[in-house]
């Protein structure tokens, strides 16, 4: 590593330089021993780099990292354990923080530096534009129920539970339009998108 990191630098000194370091690798049974992994990331400071930017698990572990069943958040210690062995160094980090408020507030407390944000913007490619317009509460927010990930290791097209019009962005039939006559509504369950609706979430808590 420290090798290539030197080449990289050589070759392009006036590009910063970001190294993709695993804080968990969550393979124990097979390969490093969990909280081990960070140890590159002295060696990875010492030669020079720019950032890091610290990830969690691997396709192949038998633990989930970036799905439903995490809560959002749960992973932010390997975030703060880097930024806390490499001081001088700055942190992006991601791993299943789909909230642009709670990225925020990490950034805040110098958990880490920059947010890194990916299938979030499936959901809901708007979501930065959203967030910086104090419209979040429009944000179609990513549940981790990884369709896209699944979709993508049996090389087809992405899909989103939470965003239908994913890969169809430029097909007609897939563009909302205002309604031609507009009606008061109420939504009755229709999974994560039912549940989130105001009206839906006043109407459970008075049954």
């Amino acid at each position: 590593m420290r090798e290539l990191i030197d080449a990289i630098k050589q070759a392009l000194p006036e590009h910063p330089l970001v190294v993709r370091l695993n804080g968990a690798e969550l393979m124990d049974q097979w390969a490093q021993q969990r909280g081990r992994v960070l140890r590159f990331d002295a060696p990875a400071t010492a030669s020079g780099v720019d950032m890091i930017s610290v990830t969690v698990g691997w396709q192949e572990a038998p633990e989930s990292s970036i799905g439903r069943d995490i809560p959002p958040g749960y992973w932010n210690r390997l975030a703060i354990r880097a930024k806390k062995e490499c001081p001088g160094t700055l942190i992006a980090y991601g791993n299943r923080l789909p909230d642009p408020a709670m990225a925020n507030d990490c950034i805040g407390r110098g958990e880490f530096d920059y947010w890194e944000v990916c299938r979030p913007l499936l959901a809901d490619p708007e979501l930065v534009h959203k967030a910086a317009e104090d419209r979040l509460d429009e944000v179609r927010r990513c549940i981790g129920s990884l369709n896209c990930l699944s979709r993508l290791f049996r090389d087809l097209p992405y899909s989103c539970t939470m965003n239908p019009a994913l890969g169809h962005e430029v097909e007609p039939e897939y563009a909302i339009t205002p309604a031609a006559v507009k009606k008061k509504i109420m939504v009755i369950g229709a999974g994560p998108q039912g549940w989130n609706s105001p009206r839906r979430r006043r109407s459970a808590a008075t049954t």
